[in-house]
């Protein structure tokens, strides 16, 4: 107890009252908490006391980790450290992680001011985590189907995705918004599933979506769908090829034949790279095979290593290419379609960024709407967007 505390609560003998004990009388001054040591846990040698009488095992430091890996500040770092450590996580501790627990925690506490914990994929040095989406110069979404993160991040048989997470930027927290496939196309150029819960053929979206506010504003758009001719969609008879073509389902693109013709075959993406006519924004829909549909994660991820070696290289500085699933596991209903991966590439993406708040299709139109100039539509005008990985 400091010596402010003993001079208010003392009571162990009769005093003649002063000047300065009435005055701290009349602030009424609480007792600060202390702990074994005595000490505030308000101080700094309070925290590190608390640091030393206790210790945390393994799966405890698991935890003050996660706890942790946002917090940018030694202030908020060494608060998290004090409502941890006097809780051990269990009381059997052998010596050896008694002794790597402590040093641990005394590292920590008296780690500078410009201290960042953010986890193995810490943000990159020097740029302000919470910078908004830039100016997009063209934006191409790349849609993968029907695997939930778990079955792609970290994985072995996923190499060129987790290769393209480390260079670029990967989206930790991202949720499909139904499923099955159909309304996740439809949010991620509406901002609505449009009421709709099966992959219909004859059914139509009632909302607007990107396409009508890109040529209200004067800008090209696309969609490079692979395996369709320029003449005609061939077997879009089968639900599973039409509801990964959103814009076939917006009357207002059925009723102009300008709009019908910009749904073109993939090969035509490396022409217009080539000329230097890429749209604004592009919708990049592979084959049922190399979207991980009907073939292996393994040739999806063939698939997606080669495009992206093709693409991004020939990127303007502005350019940004976002590759997301469609839905993950049918019963996987985080978000409503259940967590799937996310990538973020390009000239304007932090190098080994990522982002672990919670995002979904809604955020990626969002994002892509306030990069293009764009009106938001449907729920993308309630969605957060994605910040805090762009140069």
């Amino acid at each position: 107890m400091g010596p402010v505390a003993q001079l208010v609560f003392k009571t162990s003998a009769v005093v003649q009252p002063t000047a300065r004990s009435v005055r701290l009388r009349r602030r009424s001054v609480r007792p600060k908490p202390v702990n074994q040591a005595g000490l505030s846990p308000r101080t700094k040698r309070g925290r590190i006391a608390a640091a030393r009488a206790s210790v945390m095992p393994c799966e405890c430091l698991e935890s003050f980790a996660e706890k942790t890996r946002v917090l940018r500040v030694r202030g908020l770092v060494l608060r998290a450290l004090h409502s941890i450590s006097p809780r051990p996580c269990s009381p059997e501790v052998d010596d050896l992680t008694r002794a790597v627990s402590a040093f641990l925690l005394l590292v920590l506490a008296w780690l500078s001011p410009a201290l960042a914990i953010t986890g193995a994929r810490g943000a990159s040095a020097g740029a302000a985590p919470t910078s908004p989406p830039p100016h997009f110069g063209h934006a191409l979404v790349v849609v993968l189907e029907n695997k939930d993160a778990s079955a792609i991040v970290g994985a072995a048989t996923a190499p060129h995705f987790n290769n393209l997470a480390r260079r670029y930027a990967l989206l930790t927290n991202y949720n499909a918004v139904a499923h099955p496939s159909l309304p996740n196309y439809l949010a991620l150029v509406s901002g609505t599933t449009g009421g709709l819960r099966s992959d219909c053929l004859d059914c139509t979206l009632a909302e607007p979506t990107i396409a009508q506010t890109l040529d209200a504003a004067g800008k090209p758009w696309k969609a490079y769908v692979e395996g369709v001719r320029r003449n005609g969609f061939g077997d879009i008879d089968r639900p599973a090829v039409k509801a990964r073509i959103p814009f076939l389902f917006s009357p207002y693109v059925l009723s102009r034949p300008s709009d019908m013709k910009r749904m073109v075959p993939l090969h035509e993406l490396a022409q217009d790279l080539r000329r230097g006519r890429l749209p604004a924004f592009s919708l990049v829909v592979p084959n049922l095979c190399h979207d991980m549909h009907d073939c292996s994660i393994q040739t999806g991820d063939r698939w997606l290593g080669s495009f992206a070696g093709r693409v991004l290289p020939a990127l303007g500085p502005r350019d940004v290419v976002f590759v997301v699933f469609d839905e993950g596991d049918m019963d996987d209903l985080r978000g409503g379609g259940g967590q799937v991966a996310a990538l973020v590439l390009g000239p304007v993406v932090r190098r080994g960024s990522a982002v672990g708040a919670e995002l979904d299709h809604y955020s990626l139109l969002r994002t892509i709407e306030h990069g293009l100039g764009l009106p938001l539509l449907g729920r993308s005008a309630l969605a957060r967007p994605i910040v805090g990985i762009w140069r």
